[in-house]
């Protein structure tokens, strides 16, 4: 293993060593939550959760940013992050994956300091309160939950917001090398940017779906899951650790042109339909005016 690779692998480490660990614990509660020593476990970490002194760190950002997690990859490109505006942008992540690679790494805590400490980053309520993972999510400083208001208030300040717009869906849809976006029944976000007056602006890492194999049959019964909160995806990485991803994954991540909404205080369904579908559009110019350029010609962009 390269000392850049290393390097790499201790990023991740950083960044994924507390989902990883808070994970079970955070079952481990849930199912003993009705007893009562499981109870008084439950509530004693919430309230440690939320009274936790822990806040925004300047240095972890240095040290996440020096151990570039970008590195266990094979290839990992960001490209054209120039294009995104200093304010006003609603920066839509796809696909999910597994993982949301591309959203991590070449968002939230991507090596490019102005845009990791100068955007929101909205990902679900679930990661906040999760054991060791919510203290990631202080020292970032600017992760928030999807829920409406935390989403209304980042908004109302003007700054950059990110997500993966296909949310648990699109990581449902994921299945190996093939290109998949959960967007026909996600209008929400085109709401919220119609209100606000944000622009859209679409971006799309290929090879996110070479990060992890996954199972991908009865996808409409694993969908139907999904409508109770329930997961609906099998996967697995690195052979040696299934939670890995494969480090031979090739990803390459492209910011789209921002697509300008207007400002509507009520925004009516027409307005709604109208404008999500000229982002779906905006979408599909991304990917293919990118598929050959980065090499993936065979790649076919589907849209459940």
């Amino acid at each position: 293993m390269s000392w850049k690779s290393f390097k790499g692998n201790i990023g991740v480490i950083l960044l994924l060593g507390p989902w990883f660990l808070g994970l079970p614990i955070f079952f481990i509660s849930s199912y003993f939550f009705y007893h009562f020593f499981g109870f008084i476990a439950s509530f004693l970490w919430m309230v440690f959760v939320l009274v936790a002194p822990f806040k925004r760190s300047v240095l972890f950002h240095k040290i996440v940013r020096y151990f570039n997690c970008r590195n266990i990859f094979e290839k990992f490109i960001s490209l054209d992050e120039e294009k995104v505006p200093e304010k006003g942008a609603m920066l839509c992540f796809h696909p999910h994956g597994i993982a949301c690679i591309g959203f991590c790494f070449s968002g939230c805590w991507s090596p490019v300091a102005k845009l990791s400490l100068g955007t929101y980053w909205g990902i679900t309520d679930a990661l906040l309160i999760m054991p060791f993972f919510n203290m990631v999510a202080k020292f970032h400083g600017k992760l928030i939950g999807v829920d409406k208001k935390s989403i209304k208030g980042a908004m109302k300040t003007g700054k950059n917001l990110g997500m993966c717009v296909g949310g648990f869906e699109e990581a449902t849809c994921t299945s190996y090398r093939k290109d998949r976006v959960y967007l026909k029944n996600r209008k929400g976000f085109v709401k919220m940017a119609l209100r606000h007056g944000y622009a859209l602006q679409p971006v799309y890492t290929f090879g996110e779906s070479e990060a992890y194999y996954t199972f991908d049959k009865f996808l409409h019964t694993r969908l139907w899951l999904n409508e109770f909160n329930i997961p609906g995806v099998l996967f697995f990485g690195n052979m040696f650790f299934p939670l890995w991803p494969r480090t031979s994954a090739k990803l390459v991540t492209v910011f789209g042109d921002p697509i300008d909404l207007p400002k509507i205080d009520e925004p009516t369904h027409d307005d709604i339909f109208h404008w999500h579908s000229v982002y779906v559009e905006g979408l599909k110019k991304l990917f293919e005016d990118n598929t050959d350029k980065y090499g993936y010609p065979d790649s076919k962009l589907e849209i459940f």
